[in-house]
């Protein structure tokens, strides 16, 4: 079975030896990609393929950094505004579309949880009201 991975590194290498793989392919497109947009714009891009029909996104620089600025929509009662950073590993990263989503999806949730006004964990509120 070893001898075998080493003679299929063997060919892959020697496949691929004047060819670029797939994986340096991707790598290429998305730099010579990023060099003509900003973080910025890239991210702005992105936010435009999202639609909610409670929550806003914008979003700013802040350094080489990106800010995600979350706001609710009319609120009845005031809550805060949510702001989460993507950092430049995460915004050259070849996988960009995706690691944006993962992250934005994890951050509503986080504000989500956050605009509880009362949990189970709060003894002390749960022992003045009488729960």
């Amino acid at each position: 079975m070893l001898s075998r991975m080493r003679e299929r590194r063997t060919d892959v290498r020697q496949t691929t030896a004047g060819t670029a793989t797939l994986r340096e392919c991707r790598v290429i497109y998305f730099t010579i990609r990023r060099v003509s947009i900003s973080r910025l714009d890239l991210v702005l891009a992105q936010l435009r393929l999202y639609e909610h029909p409670l929550l806003d996104f914008s979003a700013r620089e802040k350094g080489e950094a990106v800010e995600i600025v979350i706001q609710f929509k009319n609120p009845p009662v005031p809550v805060h505004t949510y702001v989460f950073e993507m950092h430049p590993r995460d915004l050259d990263h070849t996988q960009f579309e995706w690691t944006f989503q993962r992250q934005l999806y994890d951050c509503l949730h986080d504000y989500l949880i956050e605009m509880f006004t009362r949990t189970p964990q709060d003894r002390l509120l749960r022992q003045q009201e009488g729960l």
